[in-house]
């Protein structure tokens, strides 16, 4: 396995951590990556109570952003070719 497979599969697995525990400074972070475009969606989306708009949007962000959090951590892990006790607990 490279080093590169190796990081994108402790991304995978770090990256339900992320999703299911985002904080609300974290879920405003993930929101702000919007762009303007999906930004008037999302409004417009609020604007005519369309339930399953929203929601396909804010999960779609906050997938995107607890995947670019989890590629940088397992990155980090990786950056010695090593994995610590703890960072191979936390993977596990």
């Amino acid at each position: 396995m490279t080093k590169d497979e190796a990081i994108a599969k402790i991304a995978k697995r770090l990256q339900a951590a992320y999703a299911t525990g985002i904080t609300w400074t974290q879920f405003v972070s993930a929101m702000g990556g919007l762009t303007t475009a999906e930004k008037a969606a999302l409004l417009g989306a609020v604007h005519n109570q369309d339930a399953q708009g929203i929601g396909q949007t804010v999960i779609r962000q906050i997938r995107e952003w607890a995947t670019a959090q989890a590629a940088t951590e397992a990155t980090t892990m990786l950056a010695d070719d090593a994995l610590s006790l703890d960072e191979l607990d936390k993977v596990l």
